[in-house]
C-alpha cells in the first residue's frame, strides 16, 4: 500500500495519526526500551511489566540489572500521556471528532489518577508506581497540559508550581562534591536551578505527624540538573505568575536530602539535609541563566535527552508562550541559528528529531512580533514534506529514540506513540486555542547578577536585591473553550 496516496496532505495524516493513537492506546501506547538508536532490539515496558518477553537479548538478567539501576521494578509509564496532553491541544484536530475528544478526556483522567502522586502533593510520576521518585520533568509537562485543558484551576496549578520551585538546588556544589558511592556522574549543582528529582523531605522515609510522607518507599535518584527539564518546568511557573496569585518576592523553603558522600549504598543510607530560603525571583533568574548557558553547546544534547532538537523544541515552547520574557533572557538570534542549521543540513531521519525541529521553527515564527525576523517558510515546508512521507500505513510514525537512561547513552526509550504525538503537532502547527489576545502586564525581568557565558548575547544584569525596572510583557492568554469538558473529581 502506498502511504503517499493515502496521506498526501497534512490534514489526512493528522487524522490518521490520531486514529492510531486512539486504536493503539492499550497495546502500543507506552514506551519501549532499546540498546541501540535504531531500535533493532527493543522491548515494550508493557511486556516487561507483565513479564511477557522471550529469552533473547532481553534476558531476565538484563531486565534485573536495569531495575537495579532504577531502584524499582519496571512498570508502564505515564509520561507519554502527559506529552500528548501538552503537545496536542484540541486545536490540532482538523475537524470535530467525538472519538478524539474522548481520547483527550482519557489522557486527562490518566494523568490525574495515575500520574499524580496524590491530591495533597502535586508532583507527577514517570512510572506507574510510587516506588520510583516523582520528577520535575513530568510535573512541568503535566501541569502545563492539565491547566491549558482547564482540568485544574489556578490554585491547583500554583500548588504544583510551589512543588517545582521547592526542587531548586540549595547551593552551588561542584561535581566533585556532588558525588556518592555508585553515583559519581551527577554533575555540578547550581543554586536555584531545578533538580530533575525533588530529593527532599517528602521523598525520604520520614515520619511527620504520625504518617509516612508520600514517597517513603522510593529510592534515592540523585541531585542533578537537565536543561530540557528546566525548560519544561519554567512554563507552568510563568503561567502561575501570570495569575498574580504567585509573587516574585514569595520565599521558597528549600530542603535537599542526600546520602552523605562517604555512603557505600545510596539506597539505604540515612540522608542528611541541606536547607536554604530563596525568593521566586532568585529561582527564576538562576534557571533563565542555566538555559542560556546551555544553548551554545546544545549540540551535545542534555543528560536525559540525547539530541539537540529536543532541547530546542522544549525551549521553543517558552519562546512561543512567553516570547518577551524568553527573548529578554535567551539569545534569540543564536536560538534561531541553531534551528536553521538543522533545517538547512541533511534533515534528521529520526522521526522524533525531525518533528521537534519543525515544532521549534514554527514556535519561533509564531513569536516574531516580539523576537524578530522569521525562519524561511520554504525550509520548514521542506522538512514537513519529509515528515509527511515517513508516515506508516497504520497512521503512526516510526519509533525513534526520545530520551535515555542518564548520561551513559546505553539504553534508549521511545515508541511509535511518542513519534506520532510530535509528528501530529509538527504538521498541525502551534495550537491556536492558546493564541490569545495580548494583554500588557507589568512584570519584573528575571535577570541574574551572574554573567551568562555567551559572547554573542549581552544580557542586562542587575543585583537581585536592587529595585528592578518593569517590562511591559505581552502574555498569551488561553482562550477558554466550552468544548473541553473537565474530569474534576
Amino acid at each position: 500500500m502506498n502511504t503517499k496516496s493515502l496521506f498526501n496532505q497534512p490534514t489526512s495524516a493528522i487524522e490518521a495519526g490520531y486514529q492510531y493513537l486512539s486504536c493503539h492506546r492499550s497495546d502500543g501506547w507506552h514506551s519501549s526500551i532499546a540498546l541501540d538508536e535504531q531500535f533493532q532490539n527493543s522491548l515494550s515496558l508493557n511486556a516487561i511489566a507483565s513479564h511477557k518477553f522471550s529469552d533473547n537479548i532481553w534476558s531476565q538478567e538484563v531486565i534485573q540489572a536495569l531495575e537495579n539501576k532504577l531502584g524499582c521494578d519496571l512498570a508502564t509509564e505515564n509520561f507519554t500521556e502527559m506529552l500528548a496532553l501538552k503537545f496536542l491541544p484540541s486545536s490540532t484536530l482538523p475537524t470535530a471528532n467525538a472519538d478524539i475528544a474522548q481520547l483527550r478526556r482519557l489522557w486527562m483522567h490518566h494523568v490525574r489518577t495515575q500520574g499524580l502522586l496524590n491530591e495533597k502533593c502535586w508532583r507527577f510520576l514517570f512510572f506507574n508506581t510510587k516506588n520510583f521518585a516523582a520528577d520535575t520533568d513530568c510535573t512541568g509537562v503535566a501541569l502545563t497540559g492539565l491547566y491549558d485543558a482547564q482540568e485544574i484551576n489556578d490554585d491547583q496549578l500554583i500548588e504544583g508550581v510551589r512543588e517545582l520551585l521547592s526542587s531548586a538546588a540549595v547551593n552551588d556544589l561542584s561535581a566533585n562534591a556532588n558525588q556518592i558511592a555508585n553515583k559519581k556522574n551527577q554533575g555540578r549543582l547550581s543554586k536555584g536551578v531545578f533538580k530533575t528529582y525533588f530529593e527532599d523531605q517528602k521523598f525520604v522515609n520520614y515520619q511527620k505527624n504520625g504518617s509516612l510522607e508520600p514517597q517513603s518507599g522510593a529510592a534515592f535518584r540523585g541531585c542533578k540538573h537537565d536543561p530540557a527539564v528546566v525548560a519544561n518546568a519554567m512554563i507552568p511557573i510563568l503561567k502561575a505568575l501570570q495569575t498574580q496569585k504567585l509573587q516574585l518576592d514569595e520565599i521558597i523553603q528549600l530542603d535537599e536530602y542526600a546520602p552523605p558522600p562517604s555512603s557505600q549504598d545510596w539506597r539505604t543510607s540515612k540522608p542528611h539535609n541541606r536547607v536554604n530560603r530563596v525568593t521566586v525571583r532568585e529561582i527564576m533568574a538562576a534557571n533563565w541563566e542555566y538555559i542560556a548557558n546551555h544553548l551554545p553547546q546544545a549540540e551535545n544534547g542534555t543528560r536525559y535527552y540525547p539530541y539537540m532538537e529536543t532541547f530546542l523544541c522544549f525551549l521553543s515552547e517558552l519562546f512561543w508562550a512567553f516570547p518577551a520574557e524568553t527573548s529578554a533572557a535567551i539569545n534569540h538570534q543564536l536560538f534561531k541559528t541553531k534551528i536553521v542549521d538543522v533545517l538547512k543540513s541533511p534533515l534528521p531521519t529520526n522521526s522524533v528529531r525531525l518533528a521537534q525541529i519543525i515544532i521549534a521553527a514554527d514556535n519561533y515564527n509564531a513569536s516574531t512580533a516580539i523576537i524578530g525576523d522569521k525562519i524561511p517558510l520554504a525550509v520548514i515546508q521542506n522538512a514537513k514534506a519529509l515528515l509527511l512521507k515517513s508516515i506508516k500505513p497504520d497512521g503512526s510514525w516510526p519509533v525513534a529514540p526520545f530520551y535515555t537512561l542518564g548520561t551513559d547513552r546505553k539504553i534508549y526509550f521511545g515508541s511509535a506513540a511518542i513519534s506520532t504525538i510530535f509528528a501530529i503537532r509538527a504538521l498541525a502547527g502551534p495550537p491556536v486555542d492558546r493564541l490569545f489576545k495580548n494583554e500588557a502586564v507589568a512584570v519584573e525581568p528575571h535577570f541574574s547578577n551572574r554573567k551568562v557565558s555567551n559572547a554573542h548575547h549581552n544580557v542586562i544584569t542587575s543585583e537581585r536585591n536592587s529595585t528592578l525596572p518593569t517590562l511591559q510583557i505581552s502574555f498569551r492568554r488561553y482562550r477558554r473553550r466550552s468544548t473541553e469538558k473537565s474530569l474534576r473529581n
